[in-house]
């Protein structure tokens, strides 16, 4: 089991159970690379997108919008990064969130297994507090 310590540098969590807020999910097979807009939403450098929607399942996950190449962001390009109902919540720029969960099976494999996500709640959103 992988520690819950806290990333200095990147302030992430390594823990499996719940994410940090990505800005944008892709419910449909997207480019993963330049800047784009996804679901609304005009990415910008290094903002977090859950790629749900692939059409190869294995590249679905947590990406960091680049106006090259994505990656896998470090919370989510391991093995030991997810497990099945990983939760990751949205952090829109304006109005309520939702949150997303993992609904395949372990164990998974990062660029193996085919990942899947579904709405944890549809019934049950967060409202965007101000910072």
């Amino acid at each position: 089991m992988p520690s819950t310590a806290t990333s200095i540098l990147d302030g992430l969590s390594t823990s499996v159970a719940v994410k940090a807020p990505v800005r944008a999910v892709a419910t449909a097979n997207i480019t993963l690379s330049g800047l784009q807009t996804v679901s609304g939403v005009a990415l910008a450098e290094d903002d977090r997108v859950l790629v749900a929607g692939q059409s190869t399942g294995s590249e679905n996950g947590i990406y960091s919008a680049s106006t090259g190449s994505w990656t896998r962001t470090k919370d989510f390009d391991g093995n030991r990064d997810v497990v099945q109902y990983t939760i990751i919540p949205i952090n829109f720029t304006t109005g309520n969130g939702a949150f997303y969960q993992v609904t395949t099976a372990n164990p998974i494999v990062i660029g193996t297994t085919s990942i899947g996500f579904a709405i944890h709640d549809p019934n049950i959103t967060y409202a965007r507090t101000a910072a």
